[in-house]
């Protein structure tokens, strides 16, 4: 959003420097005025997509350079912003993911947990240390903590 901005601040002072020509005749049906303007809109679509990364817009790129009528400026805009959420949702499941597999990696010694426990089970928590998951008789401070477990949990 904040390229399209700034590419859209220049494009208006690029119009305000270089308006389009109209026809100087009366009655003139040869619309040279919109022909202009959409080569100008073309123009824009191409340095829009330009600047975007060639690894990760390379197929959404090709598509929209592909259609032999480019679209609005509008329009390929919005395909952009479309792309970038579908982006942002994937990392985020992506990210998500992690955290759950580290999560699970966290608690796999612990026999009760309570955030895992389910509503039937009964949470175990032990009267020396007052954590969950081992009691009394299985404490890593009173029993030692293992040799793999050098500098505590």
């Amino acid at each position: 959003m904040a390229y399209y901005g700034k590419l859209k601040v220049m494009w208006d002072e690029l119009v305000n420097c270089e308006p389009i020509s109209t026809c100087r005749f009366g009655g003139c049906k040869c619309s040279i005025t919109a022909k202009l303007e959409k080569k100008r809109e073309e123009n824009r679509v191409r340095q829009f997509l330009m600047g975007f990364d060639d690894v990760i817009y390379r197929i959404i790129h090709s598509n929209i350079l592909s259609i032999n009528s480019l679209s609005s400026l509008n329009r390929v805009y919005a395909i952009i912003i479309q792309e970038e959420l579908h982006r942002e949702i994937d990392q985020d499941s992506e990210e998500r993911g992690d955290v759950v597999g580290f999560a699970t990696q966290a608690n796999y010694g612990a026999r009760v947990v309570a955030a895992t426990a389910r509503p039937n089970d009964k949470i175990v928590i032990c009267t020396n240390c007052g954590k969950p998951g081992h009691e009394v008789n299985e404490c890593f401070k009173i029993t030692g903590y293992p040799y793999s477990w050098r500098d505590g949990p």
